[in-house]
């Protein structure tokens, strides 16, 4: 019989299941094959989703924990927040528990951010945290609220990017705004941020999502209804669906989308409007279908960005 590397101690490797032994598969509690049913394509366990690993699991998780395709989508809370895992029945985390309805300032925010606002700076120094902080001021409100900073520095090095997005979680989180680190996922773990934003050509989204919690934002770039699904599948929270319009802020992108496509693309996964998006323009993608918006130059190359925010803010939370 040919040498079977998988094979350790008389027993096989399961070749999907991470190198686990079949025999722990089979241990007593696990569920059987016949146990499982089809639930958006994916094979989910009958059992009851709040039950514990059964003794003799090793701690193995079941499907519908470890599979971040079983997504609820079109629920309030994005998948594996707190308060969505109370919603659903599920076990939460010790210490953790769902914020109020009506939470204040400083309460645990788990609403999938709806207004994104992308940084755009030289270098990513004290004056650039101060215009950043100086416009989430001034944007605290749930009606006129940044919801999320994406960090975009391009051109600064890895430890400068962790050091200032790592100042800016600490100084932004009591206001409730989560920080996304765009292209790396491991500079977004290392200055503690709430997210990562993953373009067509960093890690994918099935990568990263099996090394991180599900209350960890992953939002994918797509440009297709079929992109935005197989994000979906993958684990994305949400997609950045662009260029919408004909934009400067970014060189080499493809010709504008336009809002036929973003309307199809927000049918498969909650969708954020980017590329061109200025005031004037918030309504109709709002209507199309997207979730948010992010933007750029809308902000900070008006004179006064506080105030360019508090109005994209409050036409995006009324939509």
């Amino acid at each position: 019989m040919a040498h079977d590397s998988r094979r350790v101690g008389g027993s096989i490797r399961h070749p999907h299941r991470n190198g686990v032994l079949l025999r722990d598969l089979c241990a007593p509690g696990r569920p059987s094959r016949r146990d499982f049913r089809r639930h958006e394509g994916t094979r989910v366990p009958k059992r009851r989703r709040d039950q514990e690993p059964a003794a003799g699991s090793h701690g193995l998780v079941t499907t519908a924990a470890r599979n971040p395709s079983l997504r609820c989508y079109g629920r309030r809370y994005p998948h594996g927040s707190p308060s969505h895992r109370a919603e659903m029945g599920l076990k939460l985390p010790p210490t953790v528990e769902p914020a109020p309805d009506n939470a204040g300032e400083g309460s645990e925010i788990d609403v999938l951010p709806r207004f994104h606002l992308i940084t755009d700076f030289s270098s990513l120094d004290e004056a650039a945290l101060a215009c950043v902080l100086a416009v989430l001021a001034s944007c605290r409100s749930g009606a006129n609220a940044v919801d999320a900073v994406q960090v975009r520095a391009k051109q600064a090095s890895s430890r400068e990017v962790v050091a200032w997005t790592r100042e800016l979680v600490a100084l932004s989180r009591p206001m409730g705004t989560r920080v996304i680190v765009n292209d790396r996922l491991d500079l977004a773990l290392a200055a503690g941020a709430d997210g990562v934003h993953l373009g067509r050509d960093d890690l994918s989204v099935a990568d990263a999502r099996a090394l991180v919690p599900m209350s960890f934002l992953i939002g994918a770039t797509c440009r297709s209804p079929v992109h935005a699904a197989r994000a979906r599948v993958d684990g994305a929270d949400y997609a950045g669906v662009g260029p919408v319009h004909a934009t400067t802020t970014k060189r080499g992108l493809p010709d504008p989308l336009g809002l036929d496509v973003l309307a199809a693309t927000a049918r498969e996964i909650p969708a954020i409007a980017i590329g061109g998006i200025t005031a004037d323009r918030v309504r109709d993608v709002m209507v199309a279908g997207a979730h948010g918006v992010a933007v750029v130059s809308a902000v900070w190359e008006d004179p006064d960005p506080p105030r360019a925010a508090r109005e994209i803010a409050e036409l995006v939370h009324a939509a």
